[in-house]
């Protein structure tokens, strides 16, 4: 019988911490305004949008380098959330360190300390270890997965997320309606294009397609 390795660490990149824009502003609700981090995904949501990102699966955690004077990173932690002022602060760390094209599990962060109040999160870069140190966020994170399990028929198409920005960010400043609303329609059909219809109060239109990408 082979014996199970456990895994060493676990890896989180820039993608994972870019997400805390979609964390709540208000004061409301402490625990959705940060983020929420656990050894599979990084979650955000401001209880209007929601959105989460996996855990890079591409490389070996065992390979990040040893740490000296660091304790071992940690794999299967307890999850926690991470104030969005802090998760900038991530960010900052990975910004201060040039990009690894050799070695792009440097591209990465580990925690090195996750206790009852406080976590470590920090990354090396084989000459030095920035870390950041911060307080967790108290409360109950909402039960996001539920959410994400897909129930009924859906269309399902592909398009360049590039272009759509472009078309949503004109609605953006197109629409002057209290509500801000723009309506969509799906095709059925997986090549034809999607349509966008605005309207502004004085009853000026604007209409746009974004053609899909062929499967």
């Amino acid at each position: 019988m082979t014996k199970k390795t456990k895994k060493q660490g676990t890896l989180l990149n820039r993608f994972n911490f870019l997400i805390h824009t979609f964390c709540d502003n208000t004061t409301s609700r402490p625990e959705i305004g940060g983020l929420f981090v656990s050894p599979k995904e990084t979650c955000a949501t401001d209880s209007f949008k929601l959105i989460k990102v996996d855990t890079p699966k591409d490389l070996n955690p065992a390979d990040y380098p040893v740490i000296p004077n660091r304790p071992k990173p940690l794999s299967d932690f307890k999850s926690f959330i991470l104030s969005k002022e802090k998760a900038r602060d991530v960010l900052n760390i990975f910004n201060s360190q040039k990009s690894s094209i050799g070695l792009p599990i440097l591209d990465n962060v580990v925690i090195t300390r996750n206790d009852k109040e406080m976590v470590e999160i920090g990354k090396t870069d084989l000459e030095s270890f920035n870390s950041i140190m911060s307080r967790k966020i108290e409360g109950d994170y909402p039960n996001y997965k539920e959410l994400f399990v897909e129930r009924g028929k859906f269309v399902e198409i592909q398009v360049n997320p590039k272009f759509l920005k472009e078309i949503i960010d004109f609605y953006v400043s197109f629409v002057d309606s209290p509500i801000k609303s723009i309506k969509i329609k799906v095709p059925v059909k997986e090549n034809e294009p999607i349509r966008f219809y605005g309207k502004r109060e004085n009853k000026q239109e604007a209409q746009a397609i974004l053609m899909t990408i062929k499967s």
